[in-house]
């Protein structure tokens, strides 16, 4: 864990602090320690005091009170060295600490500390939507469902073209029990952007509802909207048809998922599991793809 990036406590600024004073320490000592004399005699010579017959005559010591008063200029270059050092170090300017033990604590699944992490970095860079994304997930795998979806809709706001937020702030507004809420949400945004993989996505989440009539319909418009070009509608629509029950429905749609890729991995594990076997004349075209028409 790291302290306050500020700099009495951060190593970079106290480093910096340091180098200034031991460099600039004996123009200091220098100015009030040494015998501030008016033509004095150079260092390791000695000055001689008037003698009768002695022609050397040794200039008169100031008082201390002047010589405190004339190192007051090298006392406050110090003072403004130091604080342009303290500046350079940032108080509260290098959060970036707080990211790097916030991303490790996710790994380790201390989700409570990475929420702390990632909302001191935020404290100073409340505008990286990524951070922002990052504590909402940290607070939904701490079960706090509630801030997960402030600050997911937050990184949505500030980043609206990231689609790992949305499937987050879903999963969240279903944790905390507002699956209408969820479901809306997804609405909107599926009809705002329209892609294959926005159906897809309001499919996946209304069939984990228990909304198999929107999933079913999400599922087919992507299919559609993809003209029966890949795999991942119509693995969609098998796993649906599985789960609901419908047999001839399910091998019809991993037939038609072989015929879009037989070399797509999901298509691999769906065949294994309803133990079929490829060949030349498994696989048929899907159809969204023969009634797609000419585009």
């Amino acid at each position: 864990m790291v302290e306050a990036a500020c700099p009495t406590s951060s190593p970079v600024g106290q480093i910096r602090k340091e180098r200034l004073f031991f460099t600039l320490q004996p123009l200091l000592l220098a100015s009030y320690s040494r015998p501030t004399v008016l033509g004095a005699a150079p260092v390791g010579q000695s000055a001689t005091r008037h003698r009768p017959g002695n022609s050397a005559i040794m200039p008169p010591i100031l008082p201390r009170s002047i010589r405190v008063f004339a190192a007051l200029p090298a006392a406050f270059f110090i003072a403004g060295c130091l604080a342009a050092g303290a500046s350079l170090s940032g108080c509260g300017t290098n959060p970036y600490p707080y990211r790097i033990d916030g991303d490790n604590d996710m790994l380790a699944a201390r989700y409570q500390m990475a929420t702390e992490n990632y909302t001191k970095y935020l404290a100073e860079k409340p505008g990286e939507p990524d951070v922002r994304a990052k504590l909402g997930l940290a607070y939904l795998r701490n079960n706090q469902p509630i801030e997960a979806i402030e600050n997911l809709r937050i990184a949505g706001i500030q980043d609206p073209e990231s689609t790992q937020y949305i499937d987050w702030l879903a999963e969240a507004y279903i944790a905390a029990g507002r699956t209408d809420e969820g479901i809306r949400m997804l609405r909107t945004n599926t009809v705002e952007r329209g892609g294959v993989a926005d159906w897809l996505r309001l499919g996946k989440w209304a069939s984990k509802t228990g909304d198999n009539d929107t999933a079913k319909l999400a599922f087919v418009t992507a299919a559609k909207i993809d003209r029966g070009a890949t795999a991942a509608p119509q693995i969609a629509l098998h796993d649906l048809a599985l789960r609901l029950g419908d047999k001839p429905e399910a091998d019809r749609r991993l037939r038609m998922a072989f015929y879009c890729d037989n070399q797509d991995s999901d298509v691999i594990v769906r065949m294994k599991a309803a133990g079929v076997q490829g060949g030349p004349g498994y696989g048929f075209v899907p159809a969204e793809r023969l009634n797609a028409g000419p585009q």
